[in-house]
Parts: structure tokens; sequence; C-alpha cells
């Protein structure tokens, strides 16, 4: 359950925490639910619910001996904190946090085969679903059929309050087809070309990147400005808007979309992966909608399973089944971080900004995100330098010759040294934690006391030497350390040797200049 367990190599930035190998068999799908802080898991066998912390087993759903799970793929909806299972079956389980059955839905008699995958569209509470067949859009309506007598108006409310239906509610709600995607590599929908495995939904532009062989095809299912989000009679086949062909020599394995965060300024980015091994980035031409390739990012050496965007750093987690997981960045285009693992890794999961989840053959390991970059705190000047001032705080020392003292777990100016009102400007800042004073040398050689005990700071001393002992640096160390009593006096300047003058043994502590 740690990272003990595994014997690959982690390089910094990757954080094992938590290894979950409780399944026997090959494991099928596995999500995250971010308000119980748990994983499910599941394979042919059980499905298992456990905590993301320790991999401690929280549930478990164990099927007799001779049948098999008919669930194939599992998600999970934060805004309605139900998990949504797709079956063999052909019903789409509806379980509550507890992973208790409340609903089952049945996809309807005359669909073909097996849903492979789901994806939930927050912004029209509807399921995006994968499989044989194709890809095809569903909502939930209420059934006009059943009648019922605690409130004669629910089977009038699919038009009237859409957003308000329940996919909890047992026998009184059934399945709609609102929208399927019309395949242009299928003649026949029912055929076996007609299996479409994986695609990437991008919620904010509602568009749909369907992947076969080595071309992209681009969906908008979006409802139509002024359309009022109800069920329609009849379901409506959606055409490409976008087709981009042979953008690898082999079959792509995943897409993502990256909008710039400065907006079109940067200009978007399109991230593929393929069994070539290749992870190659995109622009789109505004004028033929058509893809430029940029350049290469990744090393892999064998197929790529899955690229994920990790949006606040503007970069994307790659993997592929040599077992390496590698971190770039979208905007210099270098490596962040790379970890290899010992097996292969199909799938990655990002939990949050600072965690995610990868899925191998047997097992689920969950990974922390460290070293990156955040905004500590933001100032006018550029800063210069940055030493440690203990107790969790630090020294920062600006251009503009200000410095200050931060505590790291607030980022609050606890005492500032405004610039002097000189025109020299600062060239070096030493700071005694025990005295709570900072020392601040200007470039002619002057250096300022000041009390660190109040916010701005009060200046106490000034002191000067002359041209010829111009101070141009400084140490703070400890007067007993060096032999010296509290007594002792030393200084030094450009003469090269160290002489007595103004500055005094501080208390214990000795400012050594030269």
């Amino acid at each position: 359950m740690s990272a003990d367990s595994d014997d690959g190599t982690l390089r910094s930035g990757f954080q094992l925490g938590t290894t979950f190998s409780g399944h026997r068999n090959v494991v099928r799908s596995a999500v995250f639910n971010p308000h119980t802080k748990t994983l499910c898991s599941l394979d042919e066998r059980c499905i298992k619910v456990w905590k993301a912390t320790n991999g401690a087993e929280v549930s478990q759903i164990t099927f007799p001996s001779g049948k098999t799970c008919l669930v194939m793929d599992v998600i999970y909806v934060p805004e309605l904190k139900i998990y949504f299972g797709a079956s063999l079956d052909r019903i789409l389980q509806v379980y509550d946090e507890k992973m208790q059955v409340c609903n089952s839905l049945p996809w309807g008699g005359k669909e073909p085969g097996t849903v492979a995958l789901l994806k939930y569209n927050p912004k029209w509470d509807e399921l995006i679903t994968a499989g044989a067949g194709g890809v095809k859009v569903w909502a939930c309506t209420v059934d006009g059929k059943v009648v019922q007598e605690d409130d004669p108006l629910d089977r009038y409310r699919s038009a009237l309050s859409f957003d308000k239906i329940s996919w909890r509610k047992k026998d009184r709600v059934i399945l709609v087809k609102r929208l399927e995607m019309e395949l242009p590599f299928a003649k026949d929908l029912k055929a076996a070309e007609a299996w479409v495995p994986k695609f990437y939904f991008e919620v904010e532009l509602q568009l749909l990147f369907l992947f076969h062989a080595a071309n992209v095809y681009v969906y908008n299912i979006d409802h139509e400005d002024g359309e009022e989000p109800g069920i329609e009679k009849h379901t409506v086949m959606v055409k490409p808007k976008w087709v981009w062909k042979d953008l690898h020599e082999q079959p792509i394995t995943s897409i993502v979309f990256a909008a710039h965060p400065q907006g079109n300024k940067g200009g978007d980015l399109i991230i593929t992966g393929s069994s070539d091994t290749k992870v190659k980035v995109w622009k789109q031409c505004q004028v033929t909608k058509q893809l430029l390739f940029q350049r290469y990012i990744g090393n892999h050496t064998k197929a790529v399973s899955c690229i994920v965007l990790h949006k606040s750093s503007f970069s994307v987690l790659s993997a592929a089944l040599d077992g390496t997981v590698q971190m770039w960045s979208l905007d210099s285009f270098e490596p962040i971080h790379r970890a290899k693992l010992s097996t292969a890794v199909i799938d990655v999961t990002l939990m949050s900004q600072n965690q995610f989840f990868i899925r191998t053959k047997h097992e689920v390991k969950v990974f922390r995100l460290i070293h990156l970059h955040e905004t500590f705190a933001q100032y006018n000047s550029a800063v210069v330098a940055i030493t440690d001032a203990g107790d969790h705080c630090v020294l920062v020392q600006s251009e503009d010759s200000s410095a200050r003292i931060i505590d790291t777990r607030t980022a609050e100016d606890l005492s500032t040294m405004v610039p002097a009102f000189s025109t020299q400007n600062l060239a070096k800042a030493i700071y005694s934690k025990r005295l709570r004073r900072l020392y601040a040398i200007l470039t002619n050689g002057e250096t300022l006391v000041y009390c660190m005990r109040t916010n701005p700071a009060k200046l106490k001393e000034t002191w000067t030497t002359t041209q010829k002992e111009k101070v141009t640096c400084a140490v703070l160390c400890d007067a007993a350390a060096l032999g010296l009593d509290q007594e002792s006096r030393s200084a030094g300047g450009n003469s090269g040797r160290m002489q007595a003058d103004q500055m005094a043994s501080l208390n214990g502590e000795l400012l050594a200049v030269g």
C-alpha cells in the first residue's frame, strides 16, 4: 500500500502515496470521489471502494462464482453525488455514494451491443456513451407512461423543468437518446467497424473529439442558441464539424484540447498521442480549421496510452505502455517531471491540482505532484534574493532596495524595510533571527541596522566606513564558534584585513564583513 511496494524509478516531482493491489483480475475502470475521498475500481469479479489515503477497503460488491461483473465502466458525478455504471445487459446502473443501486435504466431494446465508456455532461445533465454502435448522447426524462398519484404533473416536466429531473427516481424516469454521432468510417452503425472504445469531451466548448485510426472527428453536441433544454421527439444525427486526417503514422490513442490561459494571444493547442509512441502538439488554422503541426513532446518508447491536461500549470501528463509517466509544459515545451514504473500504464486521471492516479493492469496507484511552482506573493518590484529567516519565514530582497520578512505559511509580510532615503542601492541584506534585526549593506559601504519587531521596520543605527575600508560583503556568525568573546569587534573592507571599528558583537552573534 506504500511507495516501497513499487520497484520502478520515481523522479523528483512525482511522489507515490498509495498503491491498491486488491484486484486479482484486470482492472477495467477506476474513478475518484472527491466528496468521500475514496476511489472505486472494478474488475470482472468485483467492485471495490477504498480510501485514497491508505488503500483500506471501505466496501465491496462481489459477484457469485461462475458469474462475471457486467459493469464495464463507472463514473462519479460530484454535482449529483451518484455513480453511473454501464453494464453488458444494456442497463445503466445508478448507485449512491455507498454503492447501493438506486435505479436501473435500460438503454433501449433496439440499441446494439456494449457500452464501453461513459462521460457526464454537467451543462445539460446528460450522459455520453461510446462502444458498439458508436457515440450517443442520452438525457433523463419522466416516463409519460407511468401515472404518478402524488404528482400528476410529473409526466410533463421534461419540457417544463428539465434540470429538476432526478436520475434516482426509480420506475419514474427513462433514458432518451438525444444525439447520435454520424461515423464517416462506418457505413452501418451495427457493424463491427462502428466500435468506438474511447473519445475526448471538452466540456466548456461542448466539443466531442472522436478518434479512429490516424484521424480525428470533432462534433458539436451543444444545444442550439435559444433552444430549451428539453427532449427532442426524434434522435438527431450529428455530422462532424471538423475532420483532421493522417495526424500520425499509427492509430491515435488519446487527444486533449488546451485553451491557452492568455486567450487567443498564445493560441489554443491540441495534443495527440498514438501507438507510434509520438506525442504531437498542434494548432488549428483559423482559416481552413485544419491542424498545423508545431512540435513533438515526450520520449516514450511504446504506445502512448493516455494524455491528460493539467490546466492550472498549462501542462500535460502523458503515459505509455512502457511504464513511463511524463509531465510537459505547454509554454516552454520542456519536461517538468518524469517517472518510470515497472509495468504498463493504461490510464491517468487527475484527482485535484496536485494529485492524480494511474491504472495499470492489476493495480491503481495514487501520486502527488510536488515541486510545482505556485504564486506565493506578488510585489511591485522584482525579487533578487530569498534567504531563510527561521521559524517558517524567509527574507525577500527586492530590486527597489526594499526587504521584508514573510511567513511562508500565510504569505503575510511580518516586517518590511522600506527603501532608504539614499541614492545608494541595497547590495545585501542579512537578518538576525535572535535579535530580530536586519543589516542592510548599501552599495557605498554603509550598513543600516533595522529593528524588525514592527511593520514597517525601524531604523536604529547607521554604520559608516572610509572609502578605503568600504564594506563589500558580510556574514552573520556565532562569536563563540570563532573563539571570540562578547567584547570582540571585527570588520573588513577593501584593504583585505580585519580591524576593529563601529561593528560590535551582537549578544553572542558576530557580523563579519569584508
